[in-house]
């Protein structure tokens, strides 16, 4: 109903909050995933393999990307 709505809205506010708690668990997972994969590892497989909203590995793509700790390649993505 729209307590649902409404709750879902407070939480989209403190979003920045959660994620503090919860990238570097997604972090950790990705980087984990790649290092076990000797070739570069597709988005959609890699959201495949640990069950993680597309969202959420959006927002720790571009936190490792940028970081420089994952590697984006047109063939996939590569732990650095």
């Amino acid at each position: 109903g729209s307590e649902g709505a409404i709750h879902l809205g407070s939480a989209t506010k403190y979003d920045d909050r959660e994620e503090s708690n919860l990238e570097p668990n997604i972090e950790n997972r990705i980087i984990d995933h790649l290092k076990k994969n000797s070739e570069p590892t597709l988005r959609k497989d890699l959201r495949a393999a640990l069950k993680i909203n597309n969202q959420r590995l959006g927002q720790a793509l571009t936190l490792l990307i940028n970081s420089g700790r994952v590697i984006s390649k047109s063939t996939g993505l590569i732990a650095s």
